[in-house]
């Protein structure tokens, strides 16, 4: 099969041209104005209380203050002020933060409305301050989050579209078509949750320098022959700033161009895969230079690396995982 050239996009330049794509909401200055007063007065209702109550129109009326009460409901405007500002950040889907502020906002008017078919309207000053308190801010909840009914009907109707979702968020963080994924998650949910619990457990990397895991896991994948697989752990070694100029020395197997502790992780991952007995020299030296414990997390790192070649092979698309030339960018 000939190869095939993949180069790993620039991360930056993915990143601004994301932004650059994303279409802004296009909202006018009222549905930043009213996000931003409700914060303002949650900031009121919690640091002045009693002085909250006593001016607000309509509020005395309600009954003796209670200090607790007033806290808990200035919380609530500080989460419904925060939700409805996410809302409005210029990113895909964006509007849904708005949801959770909305569901408050919306449903406050709601109650208001209800004790006023109850009640009757009170003076006129307390009427003004219900329309730009509780039904104006209701409004432009409702305003924010309505576009997005569509794709929250569709959600609650297709759970499958969230699953979709997700895939793509993972082919794009790491650079590849997951086609196999969506095959597992189609044809077998109980699988395709035990694969999401392997992915959680690969991305937890241990803290400290990212390199010699990164080539740990590469080593493995290299021996494996998985150019896919070979890519993938290309991008997230680069995403987490491992040098440019070593990924390229490791993938012409050009080891002595690496800090020694570095080819040592490659080579140990690497004859791990192998099962080349050279693997206990590789694990006293790296023992050696970083400690039992990281030594533990390196092996951990090449188990956990060379999960997605095996289940491919065993379900049949092998060809996924044939060895591929890759270039690797200098962003």
């Amino acid at each position: 099969m000939p190869e095939t050239a993949v180069t790993m996009p620039d991360p930056s330049t993915t990143a601004r041209a994301t932004s650059a794509d994303v279409p802004r909401p296009g909202h006018g200055a009222l549905t930043y104005v009213i996000p931003a007063l409700l914060g303002v007065n949650a900031l009121i209702m919690l640091a002045a209380g009693p002085f909250w109550y006593a001016t607000t129109p309509g509020v005395p009326q309600t009954g003796p203050y209670n200090g607790h009460f007033v806290a808990d409901i200035g919380i609530a405007f500080a989460a419904a002020s925060v939700s409805l500002l996410m809302g409005l950040l210029p990113l895909p889907q964006a509007r849904l933060f708005a949801l959770p502020g909305a569901i408050f906002l919306i449903g406050h008017a709601l109650l208001h409305l209800l004790g006023i078919v109850h009640h009757g309207l009170s003076d006129v000053v307390a009427v003004a301050t219900e329309i730009i308190g509780i039904y104006l801010p209701a409004w432009v909840a409702w305003h924010i989050v309505q576009p997005e009914l569509p794709t929250l009907v569709a959600m609650v109707r297709a759970p499958a579209l969230v699953i979709n979702a997700g895939i793509r968020a993972a082919e794009r963080r790491l650079g590849v078509t997951m086609d196999y994924v969506r095959d597992i998650a189609r044809t077998s949910p109980a699988t395709f949750g035990k694969l999401q619990q392997v992915s959680a457990l690969a991305n937890r990397k241990p803290h400290g320098d990212p390199a010699p895991f990164h080539f740990a896991g590469l080593g493995a994948v290299v021996h494996d022959d998985c150019g896919e697989c070979v890519q993938i752990h290309v991008n997230l070694a680069r995403a987490d700033g491992v040098r440019a100029d070593w990924l390229r020395a490791v993938l012409a197997d050009q080891l002595d161009d690496l800090p020694a502790p570095l080819a040592d992780a490659f080579r140990l991952g690497r004859a791990v895969a192998a099962g080349d007995p050279a693997m206990e020299t590789y694990r006293a030296r790296l023992q050696q230079h970083y400690g039992t414990a990281t030594v533990a997390a390196l092996a951990f790192e090449i188990g956990i690396a060379r999960f997605h070649p095996s289940l491919k092979r065993a379900l049949g698309v092998a060809r996924s995982c044939t060895p591929v030339s890759v270039k690797v960018s200098d962003g």
